[in-house]
């Protein structure tokens, strides 16, 4: 049990007397000999910072979707205009591989 001071043969309540006798835990830098109010505080700050984790990624995931969602009207916007002032006027002749698109009218009817 390492260093740790002991308590034999003894029900111990409401108290931090109890220590960590197991090998150190790195991802919550629970070390040996920790009490238990060292413990809990080293979880505690573990789970604090995971939330805080979450609570950003879920900022970034739905600026993402509004930059995406901003993206496809965009996208749909430019196709109608693209409808609106480019109509495709084209003869097909010839074989498949010879597309012939023609523009017909004045150059200031774009």
């Amino acid at each position: 049990m390492g260093n740790c001071s002991q308590v034999n043969n003894t029900t111990i309540q409401g108290t931090s007397a109890v220590t960590y006798d197991g090998t150190p835990l790195p991802c919550t830098d629970v070390n040996t000999c920790d009490n238990l109010n060292t413990i809990l505080a080293k979880f505690d700050a573990i789970i604090c910072d995971a939330i805080v984790g979450v609570n950003e990624i879920t900022i970034n995931v739905t600026d993402i979707n509004i930059s995406i969602t901003n993206i496809e009207e965009d996208i749909i916007n430019i196709y109608g205009q693209l409808a609106t002032c480019c109509p495709a006027i084209c003869n097909f002749t010839g074989t498949a591989n010879e597309l012939d698109c023609s523009f017909i009218g004045n150059a200031n009817q774009l």
